[in-house]
């Protein structure tokens, strides 16, 4: 069984999907970086006047734990339907594990399991 790179665990999916639709006003796509100290993203807007900075530290999931720098590149309008699909789950998790293919799972108990693959490298 591979060991996690990040995993992050929360019993407030309203947070997560409010960060993601206020990131959203402002962006299409972005990184969102998961380091030791929790998930951050900064980013300029499409016309490069607005210097988008946020972060979530780590104190705010039920569980954190990130062993290395780990990055996903995202498209918020995708995060955010799939996050959609999860409303009204008890617990919502993300997780990397360790291999040479980028594999993030998302998982919503109760509710939904998504296994997202993504085989280029960042």
């Amino acid at each position: 069984m591979s060991k996690n790179r990040f995993h992050m665990q929360t019993n407030n999916l309203p947070l997560f999907s409010n960060f993601i639709k206020i990131l959203k006003e402002f962006q299409v796509q972005l990184n969102i970086d998961f380091s030791e100290y929790g998930l951050s993203v900064t980013s300029l807007d499409g016309s490069n006047v607005l210097l988008l900075c946020a972060i979530i530290k780590k104190e705010c999931f039920t569980f954190y734990k990130c062993q290395e720098h780990c990055q996903i590149g995202v498209t918020l309008d995708s995060i955010a339907k799939i996050l959609k699909c999860g409303a009204g789950a008890h617990q919502f998790t993300i997780s990397q594990k360790q291999s040479d293919v980028l594999d993030f799972s998302f998982i919503f108990e109760g509710n939904l399991h998504l296994h997202l693959l993504h085989s280029g490298s960042s």
